[in-house]
């Protein structure tokens, strides 16, 4: 079972609001997939969907050299070399060349400490796909998020699912890149919680309007 409706149903906590980034957002739309029935909504920054991409040919370029560069992250964790994976992630595929440099120590410590699971990513031979069919089955509210400054890439994958979500708005983060939770925190909270909060204030008008009773029958004239 994906792991967020696992914790969901056994909280009680549904109907829930899903966040995710990168292969956490197809984490989340897999979640959506899945168990629409146990979202109330869903905010996604710039899911890997390049599986989506795959039958397109003015996208092969692109992906290749995406392919490229993680392929050269992957060389690194397979060899153990976790602190060099984690700078060449930052530095060629998520925020541009010298950025590495300019993270804080702490957020360096926690890139090169997960990166093993990041490797158990790249190992799923699914790990880049999204359901359509069963994603055409998500009815709720749903936010599709990028960066100005992130690869070309995410921008058709958003592109795709936007034509099985019929409800999905879209949200751009100027001077971002692929992690705006960790540059720009405070502006994605703030995206995140506005699109939530209106979730929440449609589902309680609707509430009210289902309760409010009718006081004059309707009569014929």
């Amino acid at each position: 079972m994906n792991q967020p409706l696992e914790l969901a149903e056994r909280l009680d906590l549904a109907p829930v609001f899903v966040v995710g980034n990168s292969s956490g957002a197809l984490i989340a739309l897999r979640a959506a997939a899945a168990r629409p029935d146990l979202l109330r909504g869903l905010s996604v920054h710039e899911p890997p969907g390049l599986a989506l991409l795959a039958d397109e040919p003015q996208m092969r370029p692109m992906l290749a050299g995406y392919d490229e560069r993680i392929s050269a992250v992957r060389v690194l964790l397979e060899d153990g070399k976790d602190a060099d994976a984690a700078e060449r992630f930052v530095e060629t595929v998520a925020f541009g060349p010298g950025m590495w440099r300019q993270l804080p120590p702490d957020r360096q410590a926690t890139m090169v400490e997960n990166a093993p699971t990041f490797l158990d990513e790249l190992r799923d031979p699914d790990g880049l796909s999204v359901d359509l069919d069963g994603l055409s089955g998500y009815a709720q509210p749903t936010q599709l998020t990028l960066g100005d400054q992130s690869p070309p890439l995410f921008g058709p994958v958003l592109d795709r699912l936007q034509t099985v979500l019929p409800h999905a708005e879209r949200y751009t983060y100027a001077g971002a890149g692929h992690l705006p939770h960790i540059t720009h925190p405070s502006e994605f909270a703030a995206v995140v919680i506005r699109f939530d909060s209106g979730i929440a204030a449609s589902r309680s008008a609707a509430c009210r309007l289902k309760q409010t009773p009718i006081d004059q029958p309707f009569t014929r004239t």
